[in-house]
């Protein structure tokens, strides 16, 4: 429930005249638990790993890291640039 609520946040922020469409792929459930089985134990090697999965993904140049106040580790980030529909 709360994906959808942030959806429809997203969709309340857009102007009023704006028609709110948001596509999206949904992954296999073995996609989803093999990339579960993926994650390691220590945060420094999923940081690391979590790199290599947008990367496999399809994010090479919106992959980006933000450091975060009170940790050696920073969140890593990955955009990808959307496509307006005219």
């Amino acid at each position: 429930m709360r994906g959808k609520s942030c959806l429809l946040l997203v969709c309340s922020l857009l102007t009023i005249s704006a028609e709110c469409q948001i596509s999206y792929s949904k992954l296999q459930r073995d996609v989803i638990e093999a990339r579960l089985q993926r994650v390691p134990i220590e945060n420094k090697d999923r940081k690391n790993e979590l790199q290599i999965m947008f990367k496999e993904a399809g994010c090479e140049e919106g992959l980006t890291e933000q450091q975060v106040k009170g940790s050696k580790l920073p969140n890593v980030i990955c955009t990808i640039a959307g496509e307006e529909n005219t």
